[in-house]
């Protein structure tokens, strides 16, 4: 998915984790550009999203926005169909998700990629034999937000 850059809510040279910081040009608000976004649709059903709820989610407006508080990356994911609030540790600390639809449960790894300076966060889902990587980026010299989404089958 493709965002680009909404108004910023703070600035700052550069936010520590770890061992790699995390470009201050993540913090702020962005809104979805649907013309440079892939169809979420599939992974979306994966997942267990209903298809009322599916057709919701592609049809409306959709804004996030990031803060950052040393290793804690805070993502709120707005649109019509539903706000969420993802807590993402960037430090490598293994952190267990409950899938809101099915209550199943998936566990989670997350960093900031030392050589291109990505937000990866590293995702499987036993119920479904996932595994998902999303790579976070700034791009377009931080007009644009860019995340990545891959998930791959795993074998049993």
């Amino acid at each position: 998915a493709a965002f680009t850059s909404g108004e910023f809510d703070e600035t700052s040279d550069s936010i520590g984790t770890t061992d790699t910081l995390v470009d201050p040009r993540f913090i702020g608000r962005w809104k979805k550009d649907k013309a440079r976004s892939e169809n979420a649709d599939e992974i979306l059903k994966v997942l267990g999203v209903p298809w009322a709820v599916r057709v919701a989610i592609r049809s409306s407006p959709q804004e996030n926005s990031i803060e950052l508080d040393g290793t804690l990356w805070a993502e709120t994911t707005k649109n019509s169909v539903v706000s969420n609030i993802q807590m993402v540790y960037l430090d490598r600390s293994e952190q267990e998700n409950v899938n809101p639809m099915d209550k199943s449960t998936s566990t989670m790894v997350s960093f900031v990629d030392p050589t291109s300076g990505a937000v990866v966060s590293e995702s499987d889902f036993p119920k479904q034999k996932l595994r998902q990587v999303l790579t976070r980026t700034v791009e377009n010299e931080g007009a644009v937000y860019h995340v990545e989404n891959r998930m791959t089958l795993v074998a049993s």
